[in-house]
């Protein structure tokens, strides 16, 4: 038991949400340490972006209603903590997932279908 989580619930929501991506991930064919490199790299890409949709909303906004700039600049900060965190968890439960693979030994079979994961720079 422990006095962050003493009933175990965050615990059961992550192992629940990492059981959910590496399911998908399963799905989607990822099967190599390259194919979870470019969804790091596609995942990093469009974090970015959101930063800087959000960051460009909220200059707009407090820009035209400069009388709710305090309320604009706090909902413009708990969003990207909000984005900043689920970024987070993603990537830490993403270098799970890839150790997870590591260690058990998955290979690439030739039989199976190539990932559906596509370079991003392509």
């Amino acid at each position: 038991m422990s006095l962050g989580d003493p009933f175990g619930r965050v615990a059961r929501r992550r192992t629940a949400a990492y059981t959910q991506l590496r399911e998908e991930l399963q799905r989607q064919g990822i099967r190599s340490g390259a194919d979870i490199e470019r969804v790091v790299a596609r995942m990093n890409r469009t974090t970015l972006r959101l930063m800087l949709l959000l960051l460009v909303a909220a200059a707009t906004m407090i820009a035209l209603w400069p009388q709710w700039r305090p309320a604009l600049v706090l909902f413009a900060v708990l969003f990207a903590f909000w984005i900043g965190s689920s970024y987070l968890q993603t990537r830490n439960q993403l270098r799970r997932f890839g150790e997870e693979m590591s260690s058990t030994g998955a290979r690439t079979d030739p039989d199976q279908a190539p990932s559906t994961i596509r370079d991003p720079d392509r």
